[in-house]
């Protein structure tokens, strides 16, 4: 997992590099929520629902083109469906969107989404000491609709279904110290989410 970090900086520069032909691109913010299906190793089951709030960059690749390119980095944190892990971190997801429908007031797309995650903060209510890391990947389809309410704006509403894998090697300490264990192990997870983003337009835009 320590090769996440550069998987993420590759497909920003690769969606910079093919946004230097768009006629334009669009900057602004999305909010997102995900309900997760966790099964661990052990054949544990857990219901978690996670949240975030996330900077948006897209790009329309060659002008009029039917493709466009989404990234979204932000905050995000995972909770359980009851007693558990709380966990806190940063997510980034990349969608490489094809346009079925465009129109002046309005586009449907559909495409393959990756998502990124990396959860550093990690507590359970109590005074336990957590020291480690959550990491996280994921694929799916994602599909949306995007709104043009002036040649300015845009509300995107997208959603999909996913197949995460998680990664957990973190080590939990009492406060008094006198317990210590480890917890090194995998989740596969599936998830249902739903974002919303409004995006102001920059460039010369043209008309489908």
């Amino acid at each position: 997992m320590k090769y996440l970090g550069s998987a993420v900086t590759g497909l920003t520069l690769a969606s910079l590099m093919f946004s230097g032909s768009a006629s334009a691109f669009g900057i602004g913010g999305a909010v997102g929520a995900t309900g997760e299906r966790w099964r661990y190793e052990s054949g544990v089951r857990e219901d978690r629902y996670t949240g975030g709030l996330f900077f948006l960059f897209d790009t329309r690749l060659g002008g009029v083109s039917s493709l466009h390119y989404r990234l979204k980095m932000g905050t995000a944190s995972s909770k359980p469906d009851g007693e558990g892990l709380r966990m806190t971190g940063t997510a980034s997801s990349h969608v490489f969107g094809y346009h079925l429908v465009r129109q002046e007031g309005y586009s449907l797309w559909l495409g393959p989404r990756l998502n990124l995650v990396s959860y550093q903060q990690l507590h359970d209510g109590s005074s336990n000491e957590y020291e480690g890391s959550v990491m996280g990947i994921g694929l799916g389809p994602a599909g949306g609709i995007d709104l043009n309410f002036s040649k300015l704006t845009t509300l995107a509403v997208s959603a999909g279904v996913g197949a995460q894998r998680y990664y957990l090697d973190y080590r939990v300490t009492t406060a008094d110290g006198n317990y210590r264990d480890t917890s090194r192990t995998k989740v596969n997870a599936t998830s249902l989410y739903l974002n919303m983003s409004l995006i102001f337009h920059l460039g010369k835009r043209k008309s489908p």
